[in-house]
């Protein structure tokens, strides 16, 4: 590979890597969270770092889905008197059923939506049989796959992969920052929805961006 190609090889991943940064310091500071207390898990234990990311995912995907919830019966063909206590529903919702109302409404597309799926699936291992705190995520997985009913395709749900992963594979040895990936994208597509970018301003259509941006979500007009 020529010093070119190696330059240009760097530049995408510092890209790469500036933009997983942006993603996880846009969700600390949208949830108020110290600098680094989502990006500083490196030296955490599988079992700390599961607990800690599931306790950053789980409130995102309630207001995410709330929002997207909210957007749609605000439409005055959909609103109803009702609508206050749907909202206010959403907060008993389990994680699974959120997961899948989010990725109903788009947001959040199938990859994302089977690694939280995973992830949450590890967290119950960690956090409802406490002796299993020592194993990694990795064992974890692996003991779920010999149960009769287990699911055998974890590994791949948390890297993001549709082929089968041999446990071999250099991937497996960076399971974690893998999967650390994936949770910055779940962060980019949940904090871009409970807290959108401001509206442009200035230009020729400046003031048809508000009300684009109200009806986002709008269902289509019959």
């Amino acid at each position: 590979m020529s010093d070119s190609d190696e330059l240009k090889k760097d530049t995408a991943n510092s890209e790469f890597h500036a933009r997983i940064e942006k993603y996880v310091k846009d969700a600390e500071v949208y949830l108020k969270l110290p600098p680094d207390a989502i990006g500083n898990t490196w030296f955490e234990s599988d079992f700390g770092f599961v607990l800690k990311m599931c306790g950053v995912i789980e409130p995102l995907l309630k207001e995410a889905v709330r929002e997207h919830v909210r957007s749609a019966i605000e439409h005055p063909k959909v609103a109803t008197t009702g609508s206050g206590a749907l909202l206010k529903a959403i907060g008993d919702l389990g994680v699974d059923r959120l997961r899948i109302i989010l990725w109903e409404f788009g947001g959040i597309d199938g990859k994302t939506s089977a690694f939280v799926q995973a992830l949450f699936q590890i967290r119950n291992r960690y956090a409802h049989h406490i002796g299993n705190a020592h194993l990694s995520i990795k064992e974890i997985c692996e003991k779920i796959a010999t149960e009769p009913q287990g699911d055998k395709t974890l590994v791949n749900k948390l890297i993001g992969f549709d082929d089968p992963v041999p446990s071999d594979s250099i991937l497996v040895s960076y399971l974690r920052s893998l999967m650390f990936y994936n949770v910055a994208w779940f962060l980019r597509n949940a904090v871009h929805i409970v807290n959108p970018p401001p509206v442009p301003s200035g230009g020729i259509l400046s003031p048809y961006f508000d009300e684009i941006s109200k009806n986002r979500n709008s269902p289509p007009v019959e």
